[in-house]
């Protein structure tokens, strides 16, 4: 290895892993493909991890940095300039590789010079490294696929050249740099899924992937970076429209409060801090409701009434009022549309701004928010009960492309153009962000009411 350098580099971020470090420096040295470097960059001052280190300093294939910046893309960034391998693979110090992970990940990437990120399937693990399930990923061999769903930042191989073209990781990330990395080099190259588990992700309550919020807010970040290196009128500016029924509507609860808001001013609240919206329209064929709306916004809320004979015609749906709506309130610069609903109240800004950017960044017809559906699902067709689909969440086999999503309302961002054209909303390709069990919860009836209120004044 002294003579010339590896083909991969493999960088091992710990911070006060100690418990799991050595299981995940081993199994980067048992691997049965053996043109690799081994980086262990650690900051870890409340534990032994510097005794376990000692272990490896005699192996060529190891060099180490201590004491280093503890943020993940700073020690990322450092990697990235120390390493001297053709490619580049991330392996965070509480999981450990498949003994065959380089040999087979580094087979396919070599396969098609077009091909700049390779990812397996991987195993989720408890504490203790007992398999709990695995994780099957969507095969991307076709090229039209969506890639939305990104890669697990870790275990996912990278040609290093493409990183550096898109310079490197952005040190002004805290965590997400697996996403930066998606949205700089998958967006715009070649990706391809191995459809083996080629390693142990561990589930502790530490884990950083179960901060949904802290997840949101940097590819926000991400995104919001993204879209300002764009032409700024590429994508065009967002009305956002806030239907609702008022007084005629069935289980409207939009002039209930929650806190010291009413539902529908806790909604316009948040589509005015939203980064990303830049008017706001309400629509209602509720006279007094649109007088209250008025009152408190003033002229930075536009008033959208409507004719109250329509809304009493049975067929008349959502989509013809907001078409009316669009229709008579004019389509300005606007290009973009964001569909409110004052019913989903912890729907936030950062939400609606994912929901947006998301919608410009890929090519989609829509955005929703959705949250992944734990429960199986039963259908009546005349001889009992029948499980819909395979909900593998309830599987030892995590299969990514058939888990299910349930619809969170207040999340809807099209094209004007879509929403003024399309015959079926609901067709084409669906892009999408995920929310949390406190953002996915819609006010349908007085217990959902009740449950809003302890949530909002933190109650359980």
């Amino acid at each position: 290895m002294k003579g010339k350098d590896p083909l991969v580099t493999i960088y091992v971020v710990n911070h006060n892993y100690e418990k799991y470090l050595e299981e995940s420096i081993q199994s980067c040295i048992d691997q049965t493909f053996k043109d690799f470097e081994v980086l262990i960059i650690n900051n870890s001052p409340c534990d032994e991890s510097e005794k376990i280190i000692e272990k490896y300093l005699n192996l060529d294939c190891v060099r180490t940095f201590i004491g280093v910046d503890s943020r993940l893309v700073s020690a990322a960034n450092l990697a990235l300039h120390e390493s001297r391998g053709r490619y580049i693979m991330r392996l965070d110090a509480d999981d450990f590789l498949h003994a065959d992970a380089l040999l087979v990940m580094t087979a396919e990437i070599q396969k098609d010079q077009k091909t700049k990120i390779v990812f397996p399937d991987y195993f989720n693990v408890d504490n203790d490294g007992n398999i709990l399930s695995i994780v099957q990923r969507i095969a991307f061999q076709d090229d039209d696929i969506l890639k939305d769903l990104v890669a697990h930042g870790a275990c996912t191989l990278f040609e290093k050249e493409a990183l550096l073209d898109k310079g490197g990781y952005d040190s002004d990330l805290e965590c997400q740099d697996g996403f930066d990395l998606w949205m700089k080099v998958a967006l715009d190259n070649q990706v391809r899924n191995v459809n083996l588990p080629l390693f142990y992700y561990r589930q502790h309550p530490e884990s950083l992937s179960t901060n949904t919020n802290r997840l949101l807010e940097a590819r926000i970040s991400v995104l919001t970076k993204r879209q300002n290196q764009k032409n700024a009128t590429e994508n065009g500016s967002t009305v956002a429209i806030l239907p609702n029924l008022g007084k005629f509507g069935l289980n409207n609860f939009c002039n209930e409060t929650l806190g010291d808001r009413l539902l529908v001013f806790r909604c316009i609240d948040q589509l005015l801090l939203s980064k990303h919206v830049d008017s706001i329209v309400f629509s209602t064929p509720d006279t007094v409701l649109a007088d209250t709306v008025r009152g408190e916004f003033g002229e930075t809320v536009e008033i959208h009434l409507r004719p109250l004979d329509r809304e009493l015609v049975g067929d008349h749906s959502l989509t013809e009022s907001l078409r009316q709506c669009i229709q008579e309130i004019g389509y300005g610069d606007n290009r973009n549309a964001f569909i409110a609903n004052a019913h989903s109240p912890f729907i936030n800004h950062k939400h609606i701004d994912a929901a947006i950017l998301v919608f410009k960044q890929f090519n989609v017809d829509y955005v929703i928010a959705v949250k992944r559906v734990t429960e199986n699902h039963y259908v009546h067709r005349g001889l009992g009960m029948e499980s819909i689909g395979n909900n593998s969440y309830l599987s030892a086999v995590d299969k990514e492309f058939e888990r299910f999503y349930k619809q969170i309302p207040g999340v809807f961002a099209l094209s004007i153009d879509r929403l003024m054209e399309s015959k079926n909303l609901l067709d084409g390709t669906v892009g999408h962000i995920l929310v949390d069990d406190q953002a996915a919860l819609t006010i349908k009836t007085p217990f959902d009411l009740k449950i809003a209120k302890m949530l909002d004044q933190g109650v359980g």
